[in-house]
């Protein structure tokens, strides 16, 4: 067994999945809730059920596969790697003051940004396309609470 990279973000996204879920099931639901088809708790549950099935598919790919020769971590672009990260950690931050639209629309140009892209159009249309699509879904079509920031929470009450 040869420990490569795609072994390794096969355990990372394995160890990210099982996180992902154990943090999910301390998800507090409403009483009576329990017994209802659809919880907060069911939709990251199945990410995280899936996302572990993917990893283990990935890992066992993996492991069957022959390694390559010159397979080195040097030649990654790590400063892009940190970058992103630090942005992750930056988004998860501002998530609560500034709100669910404004945080992911900023998230998502920094990450266009750090990628390589350059177009303007494509930035903006992309990110707020998604921002607003996913919180048009989570909040008319699932009926979920994103609250809008404490940012503009005085604007809005």
């Amino acid at each position: 067994m040869t420990f490569n990279r795609d072994v390794a973000a096969a355990l990372g996204f394995l160890a990210f999945s099982i996180a992902y879920g154990w943090q999910a099931t301390g998800i507090d639901l409403f009483p009576g809730q329990e017994y209802e088809p659809f919880t907060p708790q069911t939709f990251p549950l199945a990410l995280a059920v899936a996302g572990g099935v993917l990893a283990l598919l990935q890992l066992v790919k993996s492991l069957r596969a022959q390694p390559e020769a010159g397979d080195s971590w040097a030649r990654y672009d790590w400063t892009r790697v940190g970058l992103l990260l630090v942005t992750m950690v930056v988004y998860g931050a501002t998530f609560t003051w500034l709100g669910f639209i404004v945080a992911t629309t900023l998230f998502l140009v920094a990450g266009y940004l750090i990628l390589g892209e350059r177009r303007p159009l494509v930035i903006g249309a992309a990110s707020v396309g998604v921002s607003v699509g996913f919180w048009a879904i989570m909040t008319r079509l699932l009926g979920l609470y994103l609250a809008p920031g404490e940012l503009f929470r005085g604007w809005l009450w």
